[in-house]
């Protein structure tokens, strides 16, 4: 951890839990990038000593948050135009993580907000994607197992029809079972100057764990994912937490991830302590270096996505139950699939599909279109993440 990093993790416990820190001189141009690489900027621009800064460190500063401010007014506003419209068509959905996740922060307005992500019920999909589209919204021609997304000028939501990282097997059949009254359990409550259908505690506890699961095994997850889990667990008194969470995560097998995700926001960013949340210091160590080295949606590395293809399905299955190679050749059949869907059906394009990607790839890196791939480096971070991932026991039932 190098010591802009340790800032801006002290710097956050003090915007989120009101630590007290003592900040010594830095690099705070350093440490803006740190932040900004982890979508953490506003949080830590809020409790930093203005008086540490030179002036352009000042100027910097002021830029970076200036922007995050105007970009959270605009998603929260597009939060806002998203209830008023389904709410006119009388479709029922909920906000998924966002302003969701904002609303559990000490001042919601200081999370870095992405776009607007919200589930509606499958068979609402269609009338769902007319309003939108009505309001101007076009949808985007990618396919997704989870999503339809939908953009207009300064706007971008994503329609969920899935929760995303729902994992395969009986953990997913028990995940659709928890989630069965999500929209009955969800409450409108206000957000900035409008208001959103925000998810009931537990359903929000589950969201953000599949989130964080879903991406910590694929490009990779940042600090904003850990404030976000370390706000929300920690607004729960530990009888709340475990009368909630205890008997159904065991069942599912992510009762060891939400103790992992407990303890790293108890040791790095000042969460009250929790003697529930057992896990050992070499595992939450090494997550936590895990989380600095990457970045944001793998923002400071990124081959990350390209690692996860040696990883798992984005954790579905869990991490390590196939062979590197097994895994390898899987994810990129699904990504031939993705591309082409006619390879379901017609197997013949699937050799065709590895020749041309593989090509394609070849060739972008060639042309500098893409950076060339250190094999040795490549191989031993999918290696490094897999042994670490292997010890969450991800949608491993307990007792």
């Amino acid at each position: 951890m190098t010591e802009y990093q340790a800032t801006v993790l002290q710097l956050l416990s003090k915007a989120l839990f009101k630590r007290n820190v003592e900040v010594e001189k830095t690099n705070w141009l350093e440490v803006l990038k740190e932040a900004q690489s982890q979508a953490v900027t506003q949080l830590v621009y809020s409790v930093l000593d203005k008086s540490l800064l030179t002036p352009e460190e000042a100027k910097q500063w002021k830029l970076s948050s200036s922007a995050t401010i105007s970009d959270n007014i605009r998603i929260l506003h597009n939060h806002s135009l998203l209830h008023e419209w389904m709410t006119d068509a009388h479709i029922p959905y909920v906000v998924l993580k966002g302003a969701a996740s904002a609303s559990y922060y000490p001042i919601p307005s200081y999370r870095s907000m992405g776009d607007v992500d919200f589930l509606v019920r499958k068979e609402d999909l269609d009338r769902a994607g007319k309003v939108l589209e009505e309001k101007g919204l076009t949808p985007w021609d990618e396919e997704h197992i989870s999503h339809i997304v939908y953009r207009g000028p300064k706007k971008h939501y994503e329609m969920h029809f899935n929760l995303a990282g729902t994992p395969h097997g009986d953990a997913g059949e028990l995940v659709r079972d928890y989630t069965a009254d999500v929209f009955e359990k969800a409450t409108v409550k206000k957000i900035g100057v409008g208001e959103a259908v925000l998810p009931a505690p537990f359903h929000h506890g589950l969201i953000l764990l599949l989130h964080t699961c879903h991406h910590l095994t694929g490009e990779g997850v940042g600090l904003r994912h850990l404030c976000d889990w370390a706000a929300f667990e920690n607004g729960l008194s530990d009888d709340e937490f475990r009368e909630l969470f205890e008997e159904k995560l065991k069942a599912l097998g992510l009762w060891r991830f939400a103790q992992i995700l407990t303890r790293l926001s108890i040791r790095y960013l000042g969460a009250e302590d929790r003697e529930w949340a057992v896990a050992e210091d070499v595992i939450v160590g090494n997550l936590m270096e895990d989380i600095l080295t990457g970045g944001n949606f793998g923002k400071k590395d990124s081959d990350r996505g390209m690692y996860a293809a040696f990883l798992s399905d984005r954790g579905k299955d869990g991490v390590g139950n196939t062979s590197m190679a097994g895994q390898f050749r899987k994810s990129i059949n699904d990504m031939i699939y993705r591309y082409w869907p006619a390879a379901k059906k017609y197997k013949i394009l699937l050799p065709i599909g590895w020749v041309y990607f593989g090509a394609r790839r070849v060739l972008m890196e060639m042309t500098g279109k893409r950076k060339k791939t250190d094999i040795g480096r490549f191989m031993g971070g999918a290696t490094e993440r897999r042994n670490l991932y292997k010890q969450f026991h991800l949608y491993e039932a307990e007792p």
